[in-house]
């Protein structure tokens, strides 16, 4: 493989985590109630923490995304 086509899978992968991101943030504003009732089925935690729960997964999502893509992306595309 060589730079150009790690330059895309990378790009590819900015594009696929980004769109988690934004759906998983639009969950948080549309559904947030029955986001919050899958969260409290699931790990049996306090309705207070949902939210905190829920922001602070996408925090680490886009720092991991940023991280692992976006860096190493910007670096290919500074060396080639």
């Amino acid at each position: 493989m060589n730079i150009a086509e790690m330059r895309e899978v990378l790009l590819w992968c900015v594009i696929f985590n980004v769109g988690i991101v934004v759906v998983w943030a639009m969950l948080i504003l549309v559904a947030k109630g029955w986001l919050n009732a899958v969260v409290l089925r699931w790990f049996r935690v306090p309705a207070e923490e949902c939210d905190r729960i829920n922001l602070m997964g996408i925090v680490v999502y886009k720092v991991g995304n940023l991280l692992l893509f976006i860096v190493p992306y910007i670096a290919l595309r500074m060396v080639g």
